[in-house]
């Protein structure tokens, strides 16, 4: 059986293939110098046949009749932002107070799971973030990963486009949205059992037990 965590991973590389792909086609026209206009080419054809690689696979796997984004279904809270809005850290914190959360991360190039649409709307809750705070802390995650902090992912522009596209589903969905910026997990999970015993989805915990 296929792990809910395999999925969620060739979805966010598809959507990483995705963005090279474009980020290439974008300069390709502004380049001059003929071999790197060739190299380039030879780049954007690797970066097509790596992501029609991964559509096989994403395809091959739900046409296998498996349920990835079953544990959506199941959750009693679920968590929708984009990267570095703290939602898995939540999930693990309000998963110690005996709460069945399943997160969903937000990426443009990814449709929502249609799983998201079927659930009772008051079971999700949106995290969004600064842009200032979400450049910060991507690029840092970056150093420290030993990549580039020029990457598109840290980026201004990406996580504007990102920030909007993720506050057009939010409003679609008509959630609660709490924005996480300079907040303490404990503070932010405070406020999510918050908006949970006001909606009465799931047994009131004490914010302090």
């Amino acid at each position: 059986m296929i792990e809910p965590d395999t999925i969620k991973l060739l979805r966010e590389c598809d959507a990483g293939i995705r963005m090279g792909t474009a980020s290439i086609a974008d300069v390709l026209d502004k380049v001059n110098d003929t071999k790197l206009k060739e190299m380039l080419e030879n780049c954007k054809d690797q970066h097509q046949d790596l992501q029609k690689e991964l559509e096989s696979l994403l395809e091959e796997f739900h046409d296998d009749g498996k349920e990835p984004n079953k544990g959506i279904l199941e959750a009693e809270l679920v968590l929708i932002g984009i990267s570095r809005t703290s939602k898995t850290p939540l999930s693990m914190y309000l998963a110690n107070r005996n709460i069945k959360v399943a997160n969903v991360p937000l990426v443009p190039e990814i449709p929502v799971p249609k799983e998201v649409y079927e659930i009772d709307p008051k079971k999700i809750i949106g995290l969004t973030n600064s842009p200032e705070v979400l450049n910060n802390v991507r690029t840092t995650r970056l150093k420290a990963l030993g990549l580039s902090s020029n990457a598109s992912y840290a980026k201004l522009d990406r996580i504007l486009e990102e920030l909007e596209y993720a506050d057009k589903v939010m409003k679609k969905l008509g959630c609660p949205v709490i924005n996480v910026a300079n907040k303490a997990i404990e503070e932010t999970a405070g406020d999510i059992l918050d908006i949970m015993k006001e909606k009465g989805i799931h047994k009131w915990i004490h914010k302090d037990s």
